[in-house]
């Protein structure tokens, strides 16, 4: 008899049948196996979403900048930035709208840009700008922002003896 109570106690009840050991509570032991699937494809969601993100500031962030010449022939109808020189005697501001209005130029092509803000102290005829923005519906440039080029180096003036 001991040996069929050894063999019980191994095998099971069922001598080894695959029914599940119940023990002594008569209920099935508690699995503590972790859903894999879904922490993975969580990981997967998260790691899309961040990667959407990340394109949609690197677009939104990268401005081209285009001469006049360029700028007429491809007419983009996005945001961009006008690079030129500021046209000799452009620069005005309107009175009655405090518009600031001038022109780059590339020595080809000239634009007229308007801008509603305050401009960079060192806008001048001749000097190198950057507006960004769109053109407007007239064919001038709606400019949101207007940037100039400082000189890398400043230089005293050569005086002769």
């Amino acid at each position: 008899m001991n040996a069929d109570r050894q063999r019980d106690a191994v095998l099971g009840p069922d001598g080894g049948a695959g029914a599940p050991d119940r023990g002594r509570t008569g209920r099935l032991p508690l699995e503590r196996r972790t859903p894999r699937a879904p922490l993975i494809l969580l990981g997967l969601v998260v790691l899309a979403a961040i990667g959407w993100v990340a394109v949609d500031a690197f677009r939104g962030s990268v401005v081209y900048y285009l001469t006049p010449t360029e700028a007429v022939d491809a007419a983009p109808d996005q945001v961009f930035r006008l690079a030129g020189h500021v046209a000799d005697g452009s620069i005005h501001r309107d009175a009655e709208t405090g518009e600031l209005r001038f022109a780059v130029t590339d020595g080809t092509t000239t634009i007229p840009v308007r801008f509603g803000g305050w401009p960079p102290d060192s806008l001048a005829d001749g000097a190198e700008a950057v507006a960004e923005g769109r053109f407007a519906a007239d064919g001038s440039f709606a400019a949101d922002t207007v940037l100039t080029r400082c000189a890398s180096r400043f230089e005293a003036e050569w005086e002769e003896p």
